[in-house]
């Protein structure tokens, strides 16, 4: 069985931070314009997905 991950397209990301502060399990970090998924923490809940602005953050298989 696959499992999903969040991916982050740095080409569409504007690095407002919205997805980090909105991610219940501190998953999401902002690091010098790049944005890193830990994809051990994260619970897939997709918060991240439904309040970006520029619709960045998706849900991908692996």
């Amino acid at each position: 069985m696959s499992r999903s991950r969040i991916f982050i397209d740095p080409g569409r990301c504007d690095y407002c931070g919205t997805c980090v502060a909105v991610c219940p399990a501190d998953s999401i970090t902002l690091e010098e314009s790049t944005v890193f998924v830990d994809d051990k923490t994260c619970t897939r809940c997709l918060a991240c997905v439904r309040i970006c602005p520029l619709g960045v953050p998706r849900e991908v298989s692996q």
